[in-house]
């Protein structure tokens, strides 16, 4: 009974641990536990562009606005493609027009130290002046003539150009009706009155001009009208023409007396156009005062000139005149019709060069 006492606990306890073995053998042994697998971190940060130039002043650029910087991000997705940068946006403007330039400010002198200004070109003009109607259709501006004197017949398209008198009867009620801007005159016989009809004068007394003053008053009117460039063009020929006579009259050593017969005894002195002629020619003449004055047959006659400029008809037809040697020899040199001395435009060379061959036939051919 004590032996069984104790075996009845003994056997109990070992199938306690038998089971306990048992139980443990019929499950696998579990694998160590592994911590939860890290994402892929990938930061994306925008790329700054290009840094651009400054911009000159022919070239204007805009650069789009900048996208905010992106934060860091955590992106468990596999990550697309790096996006290429965008580029800066590059606008050339395209230039407008030229602005017209405004018209300098001319300021021309005259007669008396009279100062005209013209802050614009005239757009009509009453030119009472022969010389200068011609001038400004030489250079491409005989548009702006609205009126001259009833003398005035060259170029042809003056013919359409109203008449409005002369310098000793000027119609001031007609220069008013055309509405000029500008009114030039070479006489002053009119001035206040055209002053007082509130137009604006410009008076140089032309007359007395001498022979080299044709080109700076060509330069002049393409002053006032912007024809700048014709009006040196035109110029630069007729000073180039002057030139080329100078040259070769630089060999005449011989000097001869002239004198210049108008009506009613006028002719010119010096300081005039005419008389430059002569002495670019190497001619003396025999009129010894300044400006046109009339001059007295017997001074004619004592001078006894070795050529006579005029009318062959006038001058034969003058008894004071007859018995001069010139008149008896034929040296009566006469201009072909169309040339003038009187008449101071572009064409006035035509005139020169007609009196340098018949007075200096071999020089001139």
């Amino acid at each position: 009974m004590t032996k069984a006492r104790y075996l009845l606990p003994l056997i109990a306890i070992l199938a306690i641990m038998t089971a306990a073995l048992l139980a443990c053998g019929s499950e696998p042994t579990p694998a160590p536990t592994s911590p939860p697998p890290t994402p892929e971190t990938i930061i994306v940060t925008a790329t700054p562009g290009p840094t651009l130039p400054p911009p000159t002043p022919e070239t204007i650029i805009v650069t789009a606005p900048p996208e905010p910087t992106a934060m860091p991000q955590i992106i468990t997705a596999t990550p697309g493609p790096t996006a290429t940068p965008r580029p800066p946006v590059v606008i050339t403007a395209t230039p407008g027009p030229t602005p017209t330039p405004q018209p300098r400010q001319v300021v021309v002198t005259g007669t008396g130290s009279k100062v005209v200004e013209f802050e614009q070109p005239p757009e009509r003009m009453v030119v009472y002046d022969g010389a200068a109607v011609e001038m400004l259709f030489a250079i491409g501006q005989g548009h702006r003539v609205a009126g001259t004197h009833n003398y005035v017949t060259y170029p042809p398209e003056t013919e359409s150009i109203a008449k409005v008198g002369d310098a000793f009867n000027m119609d001031i009620e007609a220069i008013v009706a055309l509405e000029p801007d500008l009114v030039f005159v070479f006489y002053d016989r009119f001035n206040a009155d055209l002053e007082r009809a509130g137009l604006k004068v410009l008076y140089i007394r032309s007359l007395t001009f001498g022979f080299t003053e044709v080109a700076n008053q060509i330069r002049m009117w393409g002053a006032i009208t912007g024809a700048n460039e014709q009006a040196e063009e035109v110029a630069s020929k007729f000073d180039a023409r002057v030139a080329a006579i100078r040259e070769k009259m630089a060999s005449v050593e011989e000097t001869r007396t002239i004198y210049s017969h108008g009506f009613e005894w006028w002719t010119p002195g010096s300081k005039t156009l005419v008389n430059d002629v002569f002495e670019l020619l190497k001619l003396q003449n025999v009129a010894d005062f300044e400006g046109y004055q009339q001059i007295s047959p017997e001074a004619v006659v004592a001078a006894n000139p070795d050529i006579i400029m005029g009318d062959p008809a006038s001058v034969t037809g003058e008894a004071a005149l007859s018995g001069l040697q010139a008149v008896a020899d034929g040296r009566i040199f006469n201009l072909s019709p169309g040339n003038s001395f009187s008449v101071a435009g572009p064409r006035f060379m035509d005139a020169v060069e007609e009196m340098a061959a018949w007075v200096y036939p071999d020089l001139f051919p």
